[in-house]
């Protein structure tokens, strides 16, 4: 029975690799440098993630930090830190050549800075500028100002094509969902450079209605921050998000975690930050205070500073309740059907804390805390994994986090306790050998009885417990061309998991290998190997045992440039072994991009073409793709059939954009598609997103596109 499920994926297997290297033969070379592209390094986290919520609030990070991109001339040590792509070592050598020779006339200057290599500067040059020299001029601020400020307005609208069972007559009245099948996305956002922020975002899913009972729009979010406003560094009112520390106690901002891109393994960048995506969770409502205390005025390099940060946060969480009692709080943000609609907004909670600390030259100290309290008691149902999880009405958390450098040593950590006398840490040390070589060691400890609300920190899981691991992480760049990224994470876990009935162990491996033989064009291959303990019930057996499942992934990717167009073609596939099951489980998918931008940038046009067989979802793979501006596009492959995208921006007027993106699912396999609610009936499925955006004021300085290849 296994038979043709594997001929089949051999077959697609071929036909891509064949493809592939048709494309790197026929597709001639161009001298013109490509267009920065970091979906690379946003699929790779992707891949790390699992709820979808984290990774729409990361791509709107990641979106806020393009559009508004770090001015290197202006730039002091604190401000090159809110880059979360730099190591210590990066930064303390990019802040000494600025402060030895000067600003900066060229990004490819960048190329000289020793231990910053090609995929360092390929993954911070969508987020820097050069900016003024003049530093009095860039930090002028006055009411006057306001006038030059940039202006951004978007109305994004979308909707399924095919009617969903959710919204037809003969689904049952509590599954039936109550709005219309569009969703609609506006979105208001002015910045004066970095001294101020404020906008809004209304939105809603499809299959919500508009307006509450209440007459508010189903999800709304505001924000106001002001900047260097004397004794406060930042102001934050209305949403914002919080990352103190490592993230043991809180930590809502973008991390690059186990990924193979670099070697920054630690939480490096600025603690708060505006918060303005359509993710309806994961993000703090109320005001935020950042403040210097004291600070010695003496070069970069030897400058002493005391600082803190206050905040309070009362917001409203969706949680599914029994009786009087929370029993789980939800994350999804869906109000479209009865049962949804009742456990919106149902949990009231507060939540106080801070962080005070000293920044020297060598690295920072800080304390952490925050308490919350829910207005319900928060009870969930009882399974022998979340024995040690939280219960009750409040908690707490208490943490000390630091961070040094050395010359080409450097190391972070946090420890931290929760109100229950349970602690976790973490401790890692970076190593540059050279300024090709460069290691990262981390080790974590997070005890089962563990509780905090906010946590998420490096791991095997987002939650920060009942976890223990080593990981090493090793990059070298073999000259201008060649560059190898592996890693290797060994962990267990000391009590009960959600699939594991005794304590479980499992270890990750990868290696990551580019080549660019040219300005504009690159090879990546990529394979990963993971090997995790789960249940197995034996055929007649009441009590589940331990088996080993061993997944292996390999991607291959070619990005090529020809004249004004990009190719870009990505081969995955999947293997997927069960120590005590018979049976193999293989996936497979190929996908064709191409993406054409008129000379004059009014003009772009990107084409996406999948093919997939999956022959189990266990083995199920994704891909991430763009998408259009604030929207996070991942689409998930499994079963087989194909899926294409077609996405178009034309720009009429320089303060004036459209959008229109349409994608369709074609499957092979079933006559149906999705499931419950929100099945479909036939093999296929259309979506249609469409946005325009209006753009006014000041435009943002022009940003390089490319400085490969590149010279130390």
């Amino acid at each position: 029975m296994m038979v043709k499920p594997l001929n089949r994926f051999t077959r697609l297997l071929r036909i891509g690799s064949c493809f592939l290297l048709g494309i790197n033969i026929v597709v001639p070379l161009s001298s013109e440098n490509p267009s920065i592209d970091w979906d690379q390094l946003f699929g790779e986290l992707a891949d790390r993630a699992t709820e979808e919520e984290t990774l729409e609030r990361w791509s709107d990070q990641l979106l806020a930090l393009s559009e508004q991109p770090l001015a290197l001339n202006q730039a002091n040590r604190e401000a090159l830190e809110t880059l979360p792509f730099l190591g210590a070592a990066q930064v303390e050598a990019l802040s000494y050549y600025l402060y030895r020779y000067g600003p900066m006339e060229d990004l490819s200057e960048l190329a000289l800075i020793e231990g910053l290599d090609a995929t360092t500067i390929d993954l911070i040059l969508p987020f820097v500028c050069l900016g003024e020299v003049n530093q009095k001029k860039a930090q002028e601020f006055s009411m006057d100002n306001l006038n030059y400020g940039k202006h951004t307005f978007s109305h994004l609208f979308g909707s399924t094509l095919e009617t969903k069972a959710g919204y037809k007559r003969t689904t049952s009245e509590q599954d039936r969902y109550r709005g219309d099948a569009y969703s609609q996305t506006f979105r208001y956002a002015y910045a004066l450079k970095r001294h101020l922020q404020a906008g809004f975002t209304l939105q809603k899913d499809a299959g919500e209605p508009w307006r509450t009972t209440k007459g508010w729009p189903d999800y709304y979010t505001l924000h106001l921050v002001l900047k260097d406003m004397g004794f406060f560094k930042g102001i934050y009112l209305g949403d914002y998000t919080l990352t103190l520390g490592q993230g043991l106690t809180c930590g809502q901002g973008f991390q690059l975690g186990k990924t193979l891109t670099g070697a920054s393994t630690s939480a490096n960048q600025s603690a708060l930050k505006r918060h303005a995506s359509t993710a309806e969770s994961g993000f703090f409502r109320g005001a935020a205070v950042e403040f210097v205390l004291w600070e010695r005025k003496q070069p970069a390099l030897k400058a002493i500073q005391i600082n803190g940060i206050g905040f309070v946060s009362h917001q409203r969480m969706d949680g599914r309740m029994k009786g009087d009692t929370l029993t789980s709080l939800l994350t999804t943000g869906l109000h479209r059907s009865q049962d949804e609609m009742v456990q919106r907004k149902t949990v009231p909670v507060w939540t106080v804390g801070g962080r005070l600390g000293c920044t020297f030259a060598w690295g920072r100290i800080h304390l952490n805390g925050l308490v919350w309290r829910l207005d319900k008691p928060y009870f969930p149902t009882y399974q022998p994994y979340n024995r040690f999880g939280f219960r009750g009405r409040s908690g707490g958390c208490l943490s000390m986090d630091y961070k040094w450098q050395y010359q080409r040593f450097g190391g972070f950590g946090e420890c931290a306790i929760s109100e229950n006398g349970q602690t976790a840490w973490i401790q890692g040390l970076n190593v540059s050998a050279c300024s090709s070589l460069a290691l990262s060691l981390v080790y974590r400890m997070y005890e089962r009885g563990y509780q905090t609300l906010y946590g998420q920190a490096f791991g095997e899981h987002e939650t920060v417990n009942n976890e223990e691991g080593w990981y090493l992480f090793v990059g070298w760049e073999i000259g201008a061309k060649l560059s190898l990224h592996g890693n290797i994470d060994l962990f267990r876990f000391p009590w009960l998991t959600y699939t594991t009935d005794e304590p479980a162990y499992g270890q990750e491996t990868g290696l990551l290998a580019t080549y660019r033989w040219a300005s504009n064009s690159k090879l990546r291959l990529r394979y990963k190997s993971r090997l995790l303990e789960r249940n197995f019930l034996p055929q007649g057996g009441r009590t589940p045992q331990l088996t080993a499942e061993n997944k292996q992934t390999l991607r291959l990717q070619q990005e090529s440039t020809w004249g004004a167009c990009k190719l870009t073609s990505t081969l995955n596939a999947a293997w997927l072994t069960t120590e005590k099951e018979d049976q193999r489980h293989t996936g497979c998918a190929f996908t064709q991009s191409m993406t054409h931008t008129h000379p004059s940038n009014r003009l772009r046009i990107t084409c996406n073409l999948s093919w997939f067989d999956i022959t189990d979802y266990a083995v199920r793979l994704s891909t991430y793709q763009p998408g259009l501006p604030g929207t996070f596009s991942m689409p998930l492959f499994e079963g087989t059939g194909c899926h294409w995208q077609i996405m178009m921006m034309a720009s009429p007027w320089s303060w004036m954009e459209t959008w229109v993106k349409l994608s369709r699912w074609n499957y092979t396999d079933r006559n149906q598609v999705g499931t419950a609610s929100e099945q479909l009936s036939g093999h296929h499925k259309t979506d249609l997103q469409l946005m325009v955006r209006f753009k006014m004021g000041k435009r943002p300085q022009t940003r390089a596109k490319s400085l490969l290849p590149l010279q130390n």
